[in-house]
């Protein structure tokens, strides 16, 4: 064995080991024993692009691309001039690596957010479908289609993609959130509600904070009195306020538009208007937090949503769809 395998060899036995350190070294003296031994250039640039090093990354995979040419260093080479933001130097990379390997899923999935990336939906499109053909529900490929449907205004073709993807996969709490958002935009808000408790009900985040209360109101005795017990007359006062506050507001709308007195106060009153509408919104926040502090998982996560769909105008307008006067604490 040569000098460069023998120190490539140990290169491996120590990066297996977590001992990277000493694998970066090793693999340095294996590419200086033969500046032709390829393997020690690629695992050096894989080493540093782990470390977010990309600079250095690409100048051994550079080294590497000169002593040979394969589908994976192509694909290296476009990743790290990725990460620099070299947009048309990684386009040119990844094209490469599928000419040699047109079936190279992850060159598909980084063309897609690549082209995403520069606006270029229609070519982001075929690429995020080519990754799907080759793997059906590969979660990037997955995630990177469904938000560049969402954000184009497609949300009945996303919906459609990520529900396949659900359908067959693993529980994924990323994609149900996507879901449960997709199906607020579609305006299908009990299905959305369903899908936030549902994965409020199996989000190890959510679940473990609830618990964590619940645990907190069992042990904390006089200290929870102290914290908790004025939470019922906090709850009160929000809600009367931001139910009086959306009754008033009825009262001078007409068709979705401000009654005369409104209009002579012209662009002051407007102003007033959005920082009513931005009371209601913090105000829905708060009381979500007061009733999930209460352990009224339900309520908290109802007024959250409320809170969600006012805030992306998902209502009809102030005073009715999301604007609705709060149930009585």
């Amino acid at each position: 064995m040569s000098e460069a395998k023998k120190f490539y060899a140990k290169a491996l036995e120590a990066e297996r080991a977590g001992d990277y350190a000493s694998a970066l070294r090793l693999y340095r003296s294996s590419a200086r024993a033969d500046p032709s031994f390829r393997p020690a250039f690629m695992n050096l640039g894989a080493m540093y692009s782990r470390a977010r090093r990309p600079e250095t990354a690409l100048g051994f995979f550079t080294k590497a691309l000169q002593l040979g040419e394969d589908a994976a260093v192509f694909f290296n080479l476009g990743s790290e001039a990725y990460k620099l933001e070299r947009l048309e130097e990684a386009e040119r990379f990844l094209k490469q690596a599928l000419r040699q390997d047109v079936r190279l899923l992850k060159a598909h999935i980084l063309l897609g957010y690549l082209y995403k990336r520069q606006n270029k939906n229609d070519k982001a499109e075929i690429y995020y479908q080519n990754a799907l053909k080759i793997e059906p529900g590969n979660r990037m490929a997955v995630l990177g289609y469904a938000v560049m449907l969402s954000e184009t205004h497609r949300y009945a073709e996303a919906l459609a993609v990520v529900d396949r993807s659900i359908s067959s996969g693993p529980v994924d709490n990323v994609l149900q959130n996507l879901r449960a958002g997709l199906l607020l935009k579609l305006g299908r808000g009990e299905e959305s509600l369903q899908a936030y408790q549902e994965l409020s009900a199996s989000s190890p985040r959510f679940t473990s904070f609830t618990d964590h209360l619940d645990q907190a109101r069992r042990e904390a005795g006089e200290e929870h009195d102290r914290i908790f017990g004025g939470m019922d007359d906090r709850i009160r006062e929000r809600a009367n306020r931001l139910r009086e506050r959306l009754k008033k507001r009825q009262s001078i709308m007409k068709g979705g538009e401000l009654d005369a007195s409104a209009h002579r106060n012209g662009i002051e009153g407007a102003e007033d208007l959005e920082e009513e509408l931005k009371d209601d919104l913090r105000d829905m926040v708060d009381l979500s937090l007061l009733y999930l502090f209460k352990g009224d998982r339900d309520r908290a996560l109802k007024m959250l949503f409320q809170a969600r769909k006012w805030k992306e105008g998902a209502g009809e307008g102030p005073g009715s769809g999301p604007g609705k006067p709060p149930e009585k604490g």
